[in-house]
């Protein structure tokens, strides 16, 4: 994994390469290869997550792309409700035409 990252009080950026190599034995889909990569940024109460991964299971190959964008300000120094639309599924193995928009709530 590499890992760069920048950090203000106010804003930050990080950037991350990951690779990971999964053998399982007896396992269908072995071995499992995979490639991500992600961005982050965060401007003030504003953050913004990309995301693109391209893995392998056996001779079936995938590619998957996120993204995230947030809107989060600090409410009374304890609570931080977040708002936020999402475009894939994080997780998937290609990606996925799905839609997201939620709130949560952190303290």
């Amino acid at each position: 994994m590499m890992d760069l990252s920048f950090s203000e009080p106010a804003r930050s950026c990080r950037l991350a390469l990951e690779r990971t190599r999964r053998v399982i034995e007896g396992a269908d889909d072995s071995p499992y290869e995979e490639w991500r990569s992600r961005l982050d940024v965060r401007r003030g109460p504003w953050r913004l997550m990309v995301s693109g991964t391209h893995g392998r299971r056996n001779t079936d190959s995938g590619d998957n792309f996120f993204v995230r964008i947030a809107y989060g300000p600090r409410f009374l120094h304890r609570y931080h409700p977040i708002a936020y639309l999402a475009l894939g599924d994080r997780s998937a193995f290609e990606t996925q035409k799905r839609v997201e928009m939620g709130l949560e709530v952190r303290f």
